[in-house]
């Protein structure tokens, strides 16, 4: 389950895909994995 697509990672863990708008996709192994499933899928 994808909870937030853009979140700070906090006390109670990440929850986003990015920890901020327009961080470099090099940066963000949960959304490009997310994205990776979606193009297989």
């Amino acid at each position: 389950t994808l909870y937030n697509n853009t979140g700070p990672v906090s006390q109670w863990g990440a929850w986003g895909l990015r920890e901020y708008a327009g961080q470099p996709i090099a940066e963000t192994p949960k959304l490009k994995a997310a994205n990776e499933y979606k193009a297989v899928n």
